[in-house]
């Protein structure tokens, strides 16, 4: 597990924790974190988060999602994957990427109360594309 800082727009970044999972090609994540003024000065652990961040953002699949599940970012791979574009996600609730049925289900509903309560979850989950189809990502 590694804390990393993605620097995003607007003078924001995103500080978190980034769990490398195993036989994944590339690898799935869920980044949990709070965004935050970016800090104005370069400290070579700023240089190195931001190094960190950036092999990250080439080689992982990332969504960010507050407790609520609202998409908060998602990575060009993410995005790839899924069908969706940055803006048809970002502000939207995680059940877009899910079959309405699921989302509809008291499973789905105790899964994010457990979420926003910081449980830990890593597995495999089944996603809906935005042409509806079935993918499998790992993530935690």
């Amino acid at each position: 597990m590694r804390e990393i800082t993605l620097a995003l727009p607007g003078g924001q970044s995103l500080s978190g924790r980034l769990v490398p999972l195993p036989d994944t090609d590339p690898a799935e994540v869920l980044l949990i974190g709070e965004t935050a003024p970016r800090p104005t000065t370069d400290s070579s652990n700023t240089l190195r988060a931001r190094a960190i961040a950036e092999a990250a953002e080439h080689g992982l699949r990332l969504v960010e999602f507050d407790a609520a599940g609202t998409v908060l970012y998602a990575n060009a791979t993410y995005l790839e994957l899924t069908g969706y574009s940055e803006k048809e996600v970002t502000g939207k609730y995680h059940r877009i990427f899910c079959e309405p049925a699921y989302a509809k289900s008291n499973q789905y509903a105790e899964f994010w109360s457990a979420f926003s309560a910081g449980d830990y979850h890593q597995c495999e989950y089944k996603r809906i594309t935005k042409e509806g189809k079935e993918v499998w990502i790992q993530a935690n």
